[in-house]
This record gives structure tokens, C-alpha cells and sequence, in this order.
């Protein structure tokens, strides 16, 4: 096992161990590098290295200019790096721009329609469509925030300035920072800040001990409807993060989307209400289309557990081989393939399916797959059932 100076960050990626202490203070992916430091223990980050830099020739070049502090044999798994290259070489990686295109385009014009029907005093309708756009703009600028289109940083990040800056008033480089994390580490209780919903609910039996005792009891029954206040807590958050982060591009991204949108406005009370159920329509999809992926499964505590292994372990999907489900949940469906290959663009996780079945089968990994209803009904009953202990548990405490 390998000992070094604690403030220090090394990492491992194949058999060399980099120090990258100055380099993680100016990391493009956050303060995330930290995750992975492997002094005092056996963490390897080269499949994480490779997932989150697969397409970019520029991450390769820094990561040669780092300086070399020690050999060590990876304990990898090779037969996922050889699964990754074999999607390589059969193009699952090249993305369809036809379909890309389209899907941007319906997007913006329901945007547009939206705030047509917000314009001539249909504040009702015009909330419940621009709620579906709204969240596809998510969709889109979820995959072209991991570079899931092009694969080149300069052209997808605009795409998701775009689509989450002007159309929707957020802030990517706040999508980043926290969703790269998510990713880096899932469902562990340290590192995810997914798993953060707390006061109000919580699955596991560590978090459950921060929701107040009243909530126990109903916490599964408040789920769905405290998703209509998800996007309004994060409209006041994201600004929070980028006049405290200094990021005033994306600042004037957002002024810009309400200066346009201001010309649509005949009365504000009907802005306001256009607003309100564009955020809660917007809320409950995307929340749940997140939620049903990973809230219901294992917490990861082994920061040494392999990059594979943690991601499919962490992660269930559902709708498998339904085209339609994979269309309205922005091929978030498809979980476990998205969270091992981020960069592949969306339309083509379905083609590596099997290959990931199979895997998992060599490798004594459990590949979760339910239903929509089965994976709605278990997210639903892990809250019943963690409130319900928790709740237990202190009243005994009490006797």
C-alpha cells in the first residue's frame, strides 16, 4: 500500500502513480480527481480516467506531462477495457447527427410554442408544454454535458449552454460540478450529492437519522409531490453557485433567457403561473426519471470497490428493449450502460446491452432490470420501509 504526505493527491491510472497535487487545483472536472487519491489505500482511477476522458486527445497529453512518482500494478479488470475498445471499433461511439438534429429541433420549437400559448394568455397550457420541453432541454444538455454528442468539449458545452442556460435559465457549469461527482462515485454517502434529500426523506439508514420524526411515517407519500419544489430550490442554488463561483458568462446566459422571454409577457400574473407549472411539470419528470435509476439501491462505502462493479452495482435500469420508454425518459432508462459509457452518445447505449449482460454474468455482478412500474413501486417502498425502521427504532431508543 502506498504512503505519502495526506495533503498531497496522487492518483493511480494504469500501472503509474501521478502526482497531480497542483494539477487538481486547476482540474476542468472539479474537485472530483480527489476522490480517487490513492494515498493510504488501493483506489485505482484508470477506468474512471478513461470513461470521463475517452474522447478528448488533450486529457492524454496532460495526463503524459504529469510526473511519475511510482509503478504499480493495477488491479483492473482488462476485460472491460477490452469491451470498451471493441464498442470503439464498432462505432458505437460516432454519433447519429440526423437524429441528434431532429431532437433538438422539436425541442426548441415546443419552446417556442410554449411561450406563443404564454403570449396570447394560454399561461395554462403553455405551463404544461413548456414543462415536457423544459425537461427534454435537461435530457439534451444532460448528454451533451458528458460530451454525449460530438465528443468535443468546445462544440457540446455550447449545445448544453444552449439548451440549459438560454431555454431553461440554469447553469451547466453547476450540472457539472455536481452530476460529475455523482458519476465519479455513486450512491456513496460521502461523495454523492444525489443522494442529499434530506430533511425531507431518505432510503438508507445512515441519511434516514437527519429526516425529522414526523416525516418518517409519510415520507413515501411526500416523495412525488415535494418533486414539484425540485427545480425552484435548484433555480435559487444554481444562481447561488455562479455569482459565488464568479462564472458571470453563465450569469449573462441566464439574464439573457428572461430579457427574451420578458417579450412574450402581456400580464405577470400569467408569467408567474407559466413559470410555476413549467418548474413543477418539470420537477416531477425529471425527478423521477433520476430517481428511479439508483435512489433504491446499494450504498457503495468501499472506495476501492472497481469502477465497473460500482456503477452496475449502484444502478438499475428499466423498460429494457422498449423504444418508447427509452425516447420519453431521454435514454435514461438505459442507467447502468449510460453511468459505464457517458460519453457514448445516448441513441446507441441500447447496442451494447447484451455485451454488459454478459459481463456481468462472467463477473458474478448482479444486472438489475425492472419495469417501469416494478422500479417505481420498489423506489416507493424502500422510503416506506426506511422511514418505517427508522421510525422504530427511536421509539425503542425512547423506552
Amino acid at each position: 500500500m502506498y504512503n505519502a504526505d495526506r495533503e498531497k493527491i496522487h492518483l493511480q491510472i494504469n500501472n503509474n502513480i501521478y502526482d497531480v497535487t497542483e494539477f487538481s487545483k486547476k482540474h476542468p472536472g472539479g474537485n472530483i480527481i480527489k476522490f480517487y487519491n490513492c494515498i493510504n489505500n488501493n483506489v485505482d482511477a484508470t477506468h474512471v480516467f478513461n470513461t470521463f476522458h475517452l474522447r478528448s486527445k488533450l486529457a492524454y497529453k496532460i495526463l503524459n506531462s504529469l510526473k511519475i512518482i511510482e509503478k504499480r500494478e493495477s488491479n483492473n479488470n482488462n476485460d472491460f477495457s477490452k469491451l470498451i475498445q471493441k464498442w470503439k471499433m464498432k462505432g458505437y461511439y460516432n454519433t447519429k447527427y440526423g437524429f441528434f438534429i431532429l431532437w433538438c429541433l422539436l425541442t426548441t420549437i415546443g419552446w417556442y410554442i410554449s411561450y406563443m400559448l404564454l403570449y396570447y394568455n394560454y399561461p395554462i397550457i403553455g405551463g404544461l408544454l413548456i414543462g415536457l420541453v423544459w425537461t427534454h432541454c435537461g435530457f439534451i444538455q444532460h448528454h451533451a454535458g458528458h460530451l454525449g454528442f460530438t465528443g468535443n468539449s468546445n462544440i457540446d458545452l455550447k449545445i448544453q449552454a444552449f439548451f440549459e442556460g438560454f431555454l431553461k435559465g440554469g447553469t451547466g457549469k453547476w450540472w457539472r460540478n455536481r452530476h460529475n461527482k455523482h458519476h465519479a462515485m455513486p450512491n456513496s454517502i460521502e461523495h454523492d450529492g444525489d443522494l442529499r434529500t434530506t430533511p425531507f426523506f431518505a432510503w438508507d439508514p445512515i441519511l434516514i437519522q437527519k429526516v425529522p420524526t414526523y416525516f418518517l411515517r409519510i415520507q413515501h407519500i411526500l416523495f412525488i409531490p415535494l418533486l414539484i419544489l425540485y427545480v425552484p430550490v435548484f433555480f435559487v442554488t444554481t444562481k447561488i453557485f455562479i455569482i459565488r463561483k464568479k462564472y458571470w458568462n453563465e450569469f449573462v446566459i441566464v439574464l439573457l433567457h428572461f430579457y427574451c422571454t420578458s417579450f412574450f409577457v402581456k400580464e405577470i400574473s400569467n408569467y408567474i403561473l407559466f413559470y410555476w407549472i413549467g418548474y413543477s411539470i418539470q420537477g416531477l419528470y425529471l425527478g423521477l426519471m433520476f430517481g428511479l435509476n439508483h435512489f433504491a439501491m446499494p450504498r457503495i462505502d468501499n472506495i476501492e470497490t472497481s469502477w465497473e462493479k460500482w456503477q452496475i452495482a449502484t444502478t438499475c435500469n428499466w423498460g429494457v428493449g422498449n423504444k418508447y420508454a427509452e425516447i420519453l425518459s431521454g435514454f435514461l432508462n438505459l442507467q447502468i450502460e449510460h453511468h459505464i459509457v457517458p460519453q457514448m452518445p445516448a441513441e446507441n447505449v441500447h447496442l451494447i446491452i447484451n455485451d454488459v449482460i454478459e459481463y456481468c454474468e462472467n463477473n458474478n455482478i448482479t444486472y438489475t432490470n425492472y419495469t417501469f412500474k416494478e422500479a417505481l413501486i420498489k423506489m416507493i417502498y424502500g422510503l416506506k420501509k426506511a422511514g418505517y425502521e427508522e421510525f422504530r427504532r427511536r421509539e425503542k431508543k425512547l423506552k
